[in-house]
Formats: C-alpha cells, structure tokens, sequence
C-alpha cells in the first residue's frame, strides 16, 4: 500500500471481481491512474464520468512534500504499479519543471528523467495516454519541450485532442500514428441561472458585468482584454456608471500582477468600477461570476483548448475570443471572434449595446452549444479508447 492506494491484485483478477460491478457492461474492468493532480477541475469531472462507465479511475497521488523526490521515485512506482494498473493518464508533465532544475543541461537532464518513467511504464505493461490540453506548454519545462512532445507522442498508445486542427498538427509535428479527437466538456457544476447569480453578486438593474477570470498569464491576455475595455470607457465617458467589471484569478508570477494592478488602477480613473481578486477562485463562485456576466473577453496570444471559453459559453455568457483554428470547436451564436484590438472593441461595444432580447438570444446559443457536449459523452468516448488499447 505505501506506493499506491489499493492492494497488489492483478489486472486479470480484478477484471473477474469487477466486471458483474459494472454500471456498463461493455466496459472491461481496469484501473487507471491519471498524472498529475492538479487544481483544474477537469480530472475529477472525468474521473466521475468515467466512474459511470465502471473505469476505475483515481490519480498517482505525491508521496512526498518534497517535488524533487515525487519526480525520482517516478520509475521505481512503475515495478509496484506492474498488474494493479492498467493504464496512466498523462495531462501536463510540468512536475518536471523544478524550481531548481533552471539551466539547460539540468532541464535536459529532466527530460532524460521522464524519458526513463515513460519505458519503465512500457516495460511493466502499462498503457500509457497522453491528452494534448496544449500543443507546447505555455511555459517552457525541458530544454526541448518540442523533443519531449515528441518522445511523449512515441510511447503514449493513445493521443487525445480536443480539436481536428491540433489532432493533424501533433500528427504532422510530433509524428503520431493517429490522433484521437474527443470535443471537451462544458457543462458548469452548478447550474446557476443569470437572475440568481446576479443577486447574489448584487449587481444592480442597470449594471453590465464583464469578467475576466482565471490564471492571469502573459498567454492568456488578461492585459490585452483590459486595454480593450478602458479603450471604450474613453470613447463612452457617459455610460461608464453602467460598467462594473471583475478580475479574479491567480496572477503566473509577481510582474503580471503588477502589469494587471496598473491597467486596473488605469482602467478606474475613468470611474469605471472594477473589482480585483488575486487569489485562487473556487469552482463554485466562477459559475456564479460567469452566469451573471454580459460578456468575458479571453484575448489570447497563445492557446489549444479553453476551459475558461467553455465555462463561459456553458454558463450562458457570450465571449469576445482571439482567432484560432485550435478553438473551432467553439463556434457559436454566442462566440465572437476577432482578429486584432480594433474588432474586439467594436465587439464589446456590440455586446454592450444589445437588447434585452439580443441578450437572452445570445445567452441561449451559448447554452445551447453547451448541452451537446457532456460529460457523459467525454466519460463514453474516453473509456472507450482505454478499453480497445487494454484489450488489444
């Protein structure tokens, strides 16, 4: 038990205890381990849908306080994970970017480290997954994070993306024999309607909400999107008194947060009221903010998937997003597309300018685009894939 939770049992004596369990019957029984836990609520909706589907699904939890010594005992986990794990999950391998691990023949080093956990894998016989959430990482973890793609792409079984563009890209860039595409989730955890969450947020009749939630992050464009909105508040100084605009989220290191507090302190002096928090938000309190807002503007410079565009869209709140073939996906009455600063204020002056009755034929496309893309079908499709790789 010190390694993993759960006893030594193997695989194929699992299978036979478990397979009568099974809420579905055409799902063979196995045991899958996702890498790494994280606080994205992504993992533990997809371990739940999967649980629906009789996958038992649960994470290669740290062993220790220490970072260091999680990633060097990585291999060694593999010889007690041999035939009471069938298959490991990998979503992000930025563990491997230690604080300490900071020049290249260091960076290069980890990258041989994780090379040696990816054959140890193999050589127990567990199938390994990777889900591309990013093309690249937004932050470099390796000395050759391009390298390491590649060499994660050449010992995973599967490759999931989230979109065709991505799935031919990781094909052609990282020569994978086949990419998967499972559409991502959107589905908030509670279904907050736009009434309720206003009133909890006490926004008032006549207020319109934007919100910019989330990591703060060079790639995520938080300053690009504020810019946007002093921008109007110059052009629009009488109808300033309707605005009230929310920035919450964890700033990715000390000069974006600095950068974010100017624009905002900026943005104010046009007596614009904004409120900030630079703190982690909970699951809870996004729906809230983001089934009460107008709109949220997600300027990207960099991206592959968006949980924030889906969060938004599920929870009914149209979105002035950057162009990117990787977010096709998201296409939608609700989803406004714009190409450079110029149209993403001439959208958000849009946004701003609608009806009562634009808005809610907005709000309904957003929702409408959400209900076709579960959890349940994410959770079918992806138990699917580790059957026909377990089975094969």
């Amino acid at each position: 038990h010190g390694f993993l939770s759960g006893g030594p049992q193997s695989s194929h004596v699992k299978w036979k205890l478990n397979l009568q369990q099974s809420p579905c019957p055409n799902i063979v029984f196995m045991k899958v381990l996702h890498f790494p836990r994280d606080r994205d609520p992504y993992g533990n909706r997809l371990n739940d849908a999967l649980a629906s589907e009789g996958v038992d699904a649960g994470y290669l939890e740290n062993l220790f306080s220490s970072a260091t010594l999680n990633i060097l005992v990585l291999p060694f986990r593999s010889l007690r994970m041999y035939k009471s794990v069938d298959v490991l999950h990998i979503h992000w391998l930025f563990p491997f970017a230690l604080h300490w691990a900071q020049g290249s023949s260091l960076r290069y080093l980890m990258r041989m480290w994780c090379g040696v956990w990816l054959w140890s894998l193999r050589r127990m016989g567990i199938k390994i997954v990777w889900t591309a959430h990013n093309f690249l990482p937004h932050n470099a973890i390796f000395d050759d994070d391009r390298a390491a793609r590649q060499m994660l792409v050449r010992n995973a079984d599967i490759v999931i993306a989230f979109d065709q563009t991505t799935a031919r890209l990781i094909e052609q860039e990282f020569q994978a024999r086949h990419v998967d595409v499972i559409l991502p989730a959107a589905e908030p955890q509670l279904g907050v309607d736009y009434q309720t969450a206003r009133s909890r947020l006490a926004i008032q009749p006549h207020e319109q909400l934007i919100v910019l939630l989330g990591t703060m992050a060079p790639y995520k464009g938080t300053d690009q999107a504020l810019g946007v909105i002093t921008e109007w508040a110059d052009l629009n100084p009488s109808e300033v008194n309707r605005l009230k605009v929310v920035v919450a989220g964890v700033p990715s290191d000390v000069d974006t947060r600095t950068q974010i507090e100017e624009l905002v302190l900026h943005l104010r002096s046009k007596k614009v009221d904004v409120e900030t928090r630079f703190e982690r938000i909970s699951d809870e309190e996004i729906d809230t903010y983001y089934s009460a807002a107008d709109v949220t503007l997600l300027l990207f410079r960099m991206i592959t998937n968006s949980s924030s565009l889906s969060h938004a869209l599920a929870s009914g709140t149209p979105v002035i997003v950057n162009s990117f073939a990787s977010l096709e996906a998201f296409a939608s009455a609700a989803t406004l597309v714009v190409h450079n600063q110029a149209e993403a204020l001439d959208a958000l002056d849009k946004v701003l300018s609608w009806t009562t009755d634009e808005r809610g034929r907005a709000r309904a496309a957003a929702l409408e685009w959400a209900s076709l893309r579960t959890w349940k079908t994410v959770g079918e499709q992806t138990a699917a894939l580790y059957q026909d790789v377990v089975t094969s």
